[in-house]
């Protein structure tokens, strides 16, 4: 029978319980129940018990709430604990009740409660043949009512204790969710405006970057042409105030021969001594060496000296007017854009008739020399008609005085001039103290190497000038002009001399013999690298000559496009220059090939180019002969080829240049590279 508080009426009979029971006695079980009834605190303290287990299991749901049902029976509701039943209460009234399975077992027959016992409280009871028992009523639980209430609100408070602590959570998930959006609606909104003004200052930079660059160049355009006016106007005051000191005619500005090219203009020192304020003052002469301000010592004649050299020359019957179209056709126009500021201060102290002999460079630093990477072409600065024959003849008279026939021949008195305290030097050292004793002679001519510049020297100038005069030139008569530039021809090949003994001196370890080999392997290498040079110099004109061959007289009349072609190959052949060309050497086997050293600066398309000029090159004479002379040098090229050593050179088009070789070279090479604006190739 179920253990609940209430009785079940009427009574069901002892045969039946035993059916049920399993042969057990029904009656002994229904007393059993009875006590159990009448003496509840011990079902109600199992019922504290299980309350208090319910109390302390976390999570308890109740499926149901107590209802009522129509037939007065109570549904109690059945407490879970995490989805598992723990008890059931069920009640049912009248005898279709049923019963749970789980009843204590009756006693056994025997026994001593085996018998029913007649109950005073019993109303109307049944004999005791009839098997009557005593049945459960339907008789509510108050207490257990109450505590399922209290468990019930207890349950609930905490549900919404959790559904207030998960809406919170929620409500603040939704404000950090909004926040967050707005924030990155903000930074897109703040990115887009950077944007929109980095473009409108990028758009302002190159607009005046553009203006800027516009403002330089007409700046500059302005500033060069104002300089231009300025210098002309300078020169036309420098000529009229000449002209008004009764200088006499004008003559072409002794500066203009000087000028080396209209690429690199170049003005070199001034004639030692210039015209004197005034005609009736005496000039000076001096014989003393120049001062050459770190440069070899040249005095190069004035335009007058010139004139009459030339005329001495044979130019003597040509009229005034012919002399100043041939001068015009021999010297290069001076461009005085391209002067500094240096250059343009000596060219109008020197029309002033200032000497600036010994002025200084008004540089701190002086020239500035090529990177050491690189090298400066070498130019020569063009002779004056008749210059280059003069200085021979004074070379020849100079060397026979020496008594020698080429420079190097000056060793032959190495051992004089090497050793220390010599008669002769002896001899020379006493007459400048005391000028007494032997003076110098003109023949056989002894220079005092102890002492270069000392009055030995000076006076043996003064001796070779007069010598020179006595041989003739000038008619015994030169002018100042003739005599200075005599004298510095006269120190400028002392110089010279002085050089090559230097060179040739022996060493604290050496005896003679080992410096005579030394110095003749020296001299050996030397003229090895002149015979290169040579070779390059003579490749670079026969280029140039192979190119002006398929060329017009009159450039002006190129109209086809091989002529156009053969123009631009000349273009790219002299912007080369000698520098340019490549060397060559022996083979091992064939002495007759000659294999090509490349240049690593030197742009491939420039190498092509001098290979299509070699193919074009004609070896046979207009009768179809071979041309006199050495036979063509056969140059092979191949791809393993040894790589020169000698510098780039500064100053070519860019284009000239390898790509990658120029690429390679940070900003400080390629500023010293000074390279210029390409040049076409088509």
């Amino acid at each position: 029978m179920e253990a609940f508080g209430h009785f079940l009426w009427p009574p069901v009979t002892q045969t039946a319980q035993q059916k049920k029971a399993g042969g057990t006695d029904s009656d002994t079980e229904d007393l059993m129940h009875v006590e159990q009834l009448v003496q509840p605190g011990e079902q109600q303290s199992d019922h504290r018990d299980v309350a208090q287990h319910l109390l302390s299991t976390p999570a308890i749901t109740l499926n149901n709430v107590p209802v009522h049902d129509t037939t007065g029976n109570v549904t109690l509701p059945s407490p879970t604990s995490n989805g598992n039943s723990i008890f059931v209460f069920n009640g049912s009234g009248g005898r279709g009740g049923s019963r749970t399975p789980s009843r204590t077992p009756s006693p056994t027959i025997g026994s001593k409660r085996n018998t029913p016992r007649h109950s005073p409280e019993r109303q109307g009871g049944q004999s005791e043949s009839e098997g009557s028992k005593v049945r459960l009523i339907n008789v509510p639980d108050v207490q257990q009512e109450t505590w399922l209430v209290e468990l019930k609100n207890h349950q609930l408070i905490r549900s919404n204790q959790l559904f207030e602590n998960i809406q919170k959570e929620l409500a603040q998930m939704k404000e950090t969710a909004e926040a967050t959006k707005g924030l990155a609606e903000s930074a897109e909104k703040r990115a887009y405006q950077a944007e929109q003004a980095l473009g409108k200052e990028r758009l302002e930079a190159q607009k005046s970057l553009q203006k800027l660059q516009a403002d330089i160049g007409e700046n500059a355009s302005k500033l060069m042409h104002e300089t231009e006016r300025r210098v002309e106007v300078t020169l036309k005051s420098i000529k009229s105030t000449q002209s008004i000191a009764h200088f006499g005619p004008v003559m072409q500005s002794p500066v203009d021969d000087m000028m080396v090219d209209h690429e690199h203009p170049r003005v070199p020192a001034p004639p030692r001594f210039p015209e004197p304020a005034s005609t009736s003052l005496p000039k000076p002469l001096s014989f003393r060496r120049p001062k050459s301000i770190g440069k070899t010592a040249r005095v190069p004649p004035s335009n007058t000296f010139l004139q009459s050299l030339q005329n001495q020359l044979g130019d003597s019957s040509s009229s005034s007017e012919d002399e100043e179209k041939n001068t015009s056709q021999q010297k290069p126009t001076a461009n005085f854009s391209d002067l500094n500021g240096e250059e343009m201060l000596r060219l109008l102290l020197t029309n002033m008739g200032v000497d600036i002999t010994n002025a200084g460079s008004l540089h701190k630093f002086g020239k500035r020399w090529a990177h050491r990477e690189f090298r400066e072409p070498a130019k020569k600065a063009p002779k004056a008609k008749g210059k280059q024959d003069l200085m021979n003849w004074l070379r020849q008279q100079l060397h026979s005085l020496l008594e020698i026939e080429k420079s190097r021949d000056i060793l032959k008195f190495a051992s004089e001039i090497y050793s220390d305290n010599t008669p002769n030097q002896r001899q020379m050292e006493h007459w400048e103290k005391t000028k007494e004793g032997d003076a110098p002679k003109v023949k056989p001519m002894k220079i005092n190497w102890k002492n270069f510049e000392g009055p030995w020297n000076t006076h043996l100038c003064e001796l070779f000038v007069q010598y020179c005069c006595s041989q003739g030139f000038e008619g015994g008569t030169p002018s100042d002009d003739a005599r200075e530039f005599v004298a510095g021809y006269f120190w400028e090949r002392l110089s010279r001399l002085r050089t090559i003994l230097k060179k040739n001196r022996p060493k604290e370890s050496e005896n003679f013999e080992q410096t005579s080999a030394r110095t003749e392997e020296q001299h050996l290498q030397a003229l090895s690298v002149a015979r290169r040079n040579s070779r390059r110099n003579q490749k670079h004109q026969d280029r140039l000559d192979i190119c002006l061959e398929n060329l017009p007289d009159n450039l002006q009349s190129i109209s086809s496009d091989e002529q156009r072609d053969w123009k631009v190959k000349y273009n790219i052949v002299a912007a080369l220059g000698p520098e340019g060309m490549s060397s060559d050497e022996t083979g091992d086997s064939d002495t007759d090939t000659y294999w090509v050293r490349t240049l690593p600066w030197r742009n491939k398309r420039a190498v092509q180019v001098m290979v299509s000029i070699d193919e074009a090159k004609n070896t046979r004479n207009a009768y179809g002969n071979i041309r006199p002379g050495n036979r063509p040098r056969n140059r092979q090229r191949k791809k393993s080829a040894r790589e020169s050593v000698r510098k780039a050179p500064i100053g070519k088009p860019k284009n000239l240049y390898d790509t990658d070789w120029f690429e390679k070279l940070h900003g400080g090479k390629k500023r010293a590279l000074k390279a210029k604006s390409d040049i076409d190739y088509e």
